[in-house]
């Protein structure tokens, strides 16, 4: 589980974070209200993650052998190794 976050983006991590913590938003539309950002923005960071398994291809949830995020109480810091190195 700590090495999820390598690679994914800002966006992306904060489209897991929100998906694992809180119900499904409504449409895509709303959970880039709920994270301030821009529709564009959020719908390619979740073309991403559904290309990536990490979310579901037909519904705005995780994946199913990702709802350990839902249930997990551990809080692992995201790694990205680009700001670790940069």
């Amino acid at each position: 589980a700590e090495m999820l976050p390598v690679g994914l983006s800002t966006v992306q991590r904060k489209v897991v974070a929100r998906l694992s913590k809180a119900p499904e938003p409504v449409s895509q539309a709303q959970l880039a209200r709920d994270l301030g950002r821009s529709r564009a923005s959020v719908h390619s960071a979740i073309g991403v993650l559904r290309q990536r398994g990490i979310l579901c291809p037909a519904k705005l949830a995780l994946a199913p052998h990702m709802s350990g995020l839902q249930t997990s109480q551990m809080d692992y810091p995201w790694l990205d190794v680009r700001v670790e190195y940069a």
